[in-house]
C-alpha cells in the first residue's frame, strides 16, 4: 500500500492585504517558501471544547464550542530574507540590473513594528488516493529564531498562531514557485561584529525577534476578527574564544559603577553596536553584484544581559557566551529580486 509521506506535500506562505482575508495563490503554485529544507515540526487546531455538566447525573449533557486557535511551527534553512515582511511590513526596495537593494528599517518608534501584517499559509499533502490542501489565514508570526553553529546550515524556527482555516479542499496541489533566487547559508557564510571589528572566533550565534502578538476576537464569531502586537523582543546569544575582557567589561559596567559616568545602558561605542551578517561572498574572492545574496541584521541599543565560560579544562580552548538584548534591529538585503516577491 502507498502510503503518504513528505514528499508528498508542500509548504507556502504569503501576505494579506487585510486580517484573514487570505493571500492570492494562483493555480501554478506562486506561493512563497519559507526557505530551503522546509519542514513542519508542530501543527495543532483546537477548538475550545466547553464540556456542559448538569444536574441529576454525572455524565456530560452536551458540549459547546469557543474560540478557534491554531499554532503552526516550521523549520527551514536560511535561504531568502522575505520572512522579515511578517515583522517589519514590506521592505522599501531600490536598484537596478539585477543588483537591488531591500531594506526592513525598524528604528525605535517607526511604524513599521507598530502593526502586524498577516499572511496565509497554505499546506498540501498527494494522499495515494486524493490530495488535501489546508489554507490557514489570518496568520501571525509570534517568534523567528535564527541559529547558527559550526559545521550546520543556518537554521531557522517559525512560531506562527492562526484562527481561520477553510474547509481543506481537495484542489490539484500548486507547491510554491517563489522566490525565483535563493541560497542556502551556512556557517561558513555567517560573521558577527561587535562595535564594527568581527568577534573573534565566533563558534555560534543566535537570534529571536518575538512579536508578542495576540488576535483578537469579538461576540458573534468563533474565529478572530484582528491581530495587534505587544512589546517587540529581540534576544540571542553568542559564544566566542575568549580572547580579551571586553565583553566581560560589558557586562560589569552594568553593575560596577564607581562613578555615575561610568554607567552603560547599552554596549554603546561604534556603530554597529552588534552586526550579524549572512552573505554569499567567499572571505578569498568576490561574486559578481548581480549574483550577491547578502542579509544584514543591524541591532541598535544592545545590552548585555550574561557573561558565563563554557569550562576551563587542561590544553583546551577556552570560550565565552554572552546573551543579550536589543531595542531595535533594521535589515539589509542585497540579491538580484528588484521586489518582494
Amino acid at each position: 500500500m502507498v502510503i503518504a509521506t513528505g514528499a508528498r506535500g508542500y509548504v507556502s506562505y504569503d501576505f494579506e492585504t487585510s486580517y484573514g482575508a487570505g493571500a492570492t495563490f494562483g493555480s501554478s503554485g506562486d506561493g512563497k517558501r519559507f526557505g530551503m529544507q522546509e519542514k513542519i515540526n508542530t501543527w495543532t487546531l483546537n477548538n475550545s471544547r466547553i464540556n456542559l455538566a448538569t444536574l441529576n447525573q454525572t455524565e456530560l449533557e452536551g458540549f459547546a464550542y469557543g474560540q478557534e486557535t491554531g499554532s503552526l511551527g516550521v523549520g527551514f534553512v536560511l535561504s531568502n530574507p522575505w520572512l522579515f515582511g511578517a515583522i517589519y511590513g514590506a521592505p522599501s526596495s531600490a536598484g537596478s540590473s539585477n543588483n537591488y537593494t531591500h531594506t526592513y528599517e525598524a528604528g525605535i518608534g517607526t511604524n513599521s513594528t507598530r502593526d502586524i501584517r498577516t499572511f496565509e499559509t497554505q499546506i498540501g499533502l498527494d494522499f495515494p488516493s486524493s490530495q488535501i490542501t489546508r489554507k490557514l489565514k489570518g496568520c501571525i508570526l509570534r517568534t523567528l529564531g535564527i541559529s547558527c553553529n559550526i559545521g550546520g546550515t543556518v537554521d531557522c524556527t517559525a512560531d506562527i498562531a492562526y484562527s481561520k482555516e477553510d474547509a481543506p479542499s481537495t484542489e490539484t496541489l500548486a507547491a510554491p514557485s517563489k522566490p525565483t533566487t535563493k541560497f542556502p547559508y551556512t556557517f561558513a557564510h555567517a560573521s558577527l561584529k561587535l562595535n564594527n571589528a568581527v568577534v573573534a572566533k565566533i563558534q555560534s550565534a543566535d537570534i529571536s525577534f518575538n512579536i508578542n502578538p495576540d488576535m483578537l476576537y469579538q461576540i458573534g464569531s468563533h474565529q478572530a476578527v484582528e491581530a495587534f502586537r505587544r512589546v517587540f523582543e529581540i534576544t540571542g546569544t553568542f559564544q566566542a574564544s575568549w580572547v580579551n575582557p571586553t565583553l566581560l567589561n560589558h557586562v560589569l559596567a552594568q553593575v560596577q559603577i564607581p562613578d555615575a559616568d561610568a554607567y552603560e545602558e547599552t554596549i554603546g561605542g561604534s556603530t554597529p553596536e552588534l552586526e550579524l551578517t549572512f552573505t554569499n561572498q567567499d572571505s578569498g574572492t568576490s561574486v559578481a553584484a548581480a549574483e550577491e545574496r547578502i542579509i544584514t541584521i543591524t541591532l541598535e541599543g544592545v545590552s548585555p544581559t550574561e557573561h558565563s565560560v563554557a569550562g576551563i579544562e587542561p590544553v583546551e580552548p577556552v570560550f565565552e557566551s554572552i546573551t543579550w538584548q536589543a531595542k531595535s534591529a533594521n535589515i539589509v538585503v542585497h540579491n538580484s529580486e528588484a521586489t518582494e516577491p
